[in-house]
């Protein structure tokens, strides 16, 4: 069973924690670099859907 996922929306995709979304940092002397987290993109996949944007649920039928 396949549902949405909760921490992006079903977008498969997060703002990148180490550049903030710029897709650039900051090297010494002010000179900025692409981030290397995201390859200059501002965004990774999203950590809880593996960027498919679905959640994945496993279902167990439970026996009596």
């Amino acid at each position: 069973m396949n549902k949405r996922c909760n921490s992006c929306k079903g977008s498969g995709e997060e703002i990148c924690d180490k550049c903030a979304g710029r897709g650039y940092t900051y090297k010494a002397g002010g000179e900025t670099e692409d981030c290397d987290a995201c390859g200059g993109l501002g965004v990774t996949d999203c950590p809880m859907c593996n960027g498919i944007g679905n959640a994945q649920f496993h279902y167990t039928p439970i026996s009596n």
